[in-house]
């Protein structure tokens, strides 16, 4: 498993090969089948799921994905549950990284 710690500078170290990684990275190393696991540096809380939030929206936002802005929407109008609970974490999410480029 690898442990990707996170600074109060939102950058990401990676204590397996020693270096500063990015949400891309996270992405591929989850595409290859590894484990990754996201400790906050200052808190040393697990912050996995936040950071792969993170990186997924990263990836959808990178690809202007409108099928899936439409499929999210969707899932939250038809009242489908797990879709709208996933729905939710991605909007807020999105809306944390909104407020953190606004920002910088």
């Amino acid at each position: 498993m690898r442990i990707i710690k996170r600074y109060s500078n939102r950058r990401l170290y990676d204590a397996f090969c020693s270096q500063l990684i990015h949400l891309e990275d996270i992405a591929d190393f989850i595409q290859k089948g590894e484990e990754v696991k996201v400790i906050d540096n200052t808190t040393g809380k697990d912050i996995t799921s936040k950071v792969l939030a993170q990186a997924f929206l990263r990836l959808v936002t990178k690809n202007k994905s409108e099928d899936f802005k439409v499929f999210l929407f969707s899932s939250l109008i038809s009242g489908n549950e797990i879709l709208a609970i996933f729905s939710m974490i991605f909007f807020s999410v999105l809306s944390e990284i909104s407020i953190l480029y606004f920002l910088l």
